[in-house]
Parts: structure tokens; C-alpha cells; sequence
């Protein structure tokens, strides 16, 4: 037996953000009453009815919008190796490392923005790029890299890069 919670973030006509608790069940409104005044004292599971097995989002995912550049990022209709798209997208990249670990430490340390990385073999070793996205012309992926600069300001930009894929293919691991 179990509750499900859902997290909304709202903006009142302030500006400021307040959040609201949704429960999903049949539960009484006295019920309801009793959790929200001993969950000011304490958070804990509770259980108090069974509920059906319906999908629900974290509370992170509720309130977070999805950046732009994620929406401009191209998708492909089937899950395929980077090596095996089209040789006209552009790739954005954000990083480059030569060294393995530091190229986790950063994917790691950035695990909160959806990140992609490749493997490349060139002037005999391998690099490590870190990218946002694979985007259908120079435009998009301009576009992409403005937006996930601003919204992320502490970034370089000078490391930002725009590569054709096809340029890239030769040197990709698999």
C-alpha cells in the first residue's frame, strides 16, 4: 500500500514560486488534513491506502522546464550509432579532453544537464567530446549553444565547437 505525491511549482501574481502537494488515491480531506499537519513535524512513508499502479513523475520532473536546446536537438526515429547517421547534422559540442577520467568527472559533475559523449581516434589518440545534442543545420546548433550559455553562464563559451558529423565519422569509435 502505498501514496503517490506529485510536486507543482506555481507562480502567484508576485512572481514568487510556491509549491502545492498533490496526492493521487481517495483520500478523505481529514486525511489529508492529519498528513499535512504531521509532515510539518516529520517526513516519513506513509501508507495509509492502496493505491492502483499508475505512472507518476518525480517532483524534479514536474517542475522543471526542458531547455531549448534539448528541444531543438534532433531525434532519430530509431535508436542508431552516432557513426551510422546522417553526415549533415551538426554536432555542439561544449568539452574536449584527451583523458578518460576527466571526461566522467565532468559528465558526472554535470549530471544534471543531459549530456552525450564520443570517442575519437586522431593524431594518434583518443579524444573525449562532450556534447548537448545532434542538430539539423549550423543554425539550430548556434541557437542551442546561445541558449545553453545562457542558461548556464559559468561555462566557456570558447570551448563551444559546431562539427559536422561527417567530418567526425572517420575518427568515431564504435
Amino acid at each position: 500500500m502505498s501514496v503517490k505525491f506529485r510536486l507543482n511549482a506555481v507562480l502567484n501574481g508576485n512572481g514568487q514560486s510556491t509549491s502545492q502537494i498533490r496526492m493521487f488515491n481517495t483520500l478523505g480531506f481529514k486525511r489529508i488534513a492529519l498528513l499535512a499537519a504531521f509532515s510539518v513535524h516529520c517526513f516519513a512513508m506513509v501508507q495509509l491506502a492502496q493505491s492502483q499502479d499508475t505512472p507518476t513523475r518525480s517532483a524534479r520532473s514536474v517542475a522543471q522546464v526542458t531547455p531549448i536546446y534539448t528541444l531543438l536537438a534532433y531525434r532519430p526515429k530509431e535508436t542508431a550509432h552516432l557513426a551510422d547517421l546522417d553526415s549533415d547534422l551538426v554536432v555542439a559540442q561544449i568539452a574536449s579532453f584527451t583523458d578518460e577520467t576527466q571526461a566522467h568527472l565532468f559528465m558526472q559533475f554535470h549530471s544534471s544537464i543531459q549530456l552525450y559523449g564520443a570517442r575519437l581516434s586522431y593524431d594518434e589518440s583518443i579524444h573525449y567530446i562532450i556534447y548537448l545534442g545532434l542538430y539539423e543545420d549550423d543554425d539550430t546548433a548556434r541557437w542551442a549553444h546561445e541558449s545553453f550559455a545562457e542558461e548556464n553562464p559559468n561555462y566557456l563559451t570558447s570551448n563551444f565547437k559546431r562539427l559536422r558529423l561527417g567530418e567526425l565519422k572517420p575518427h568515431i569509435l564504435r
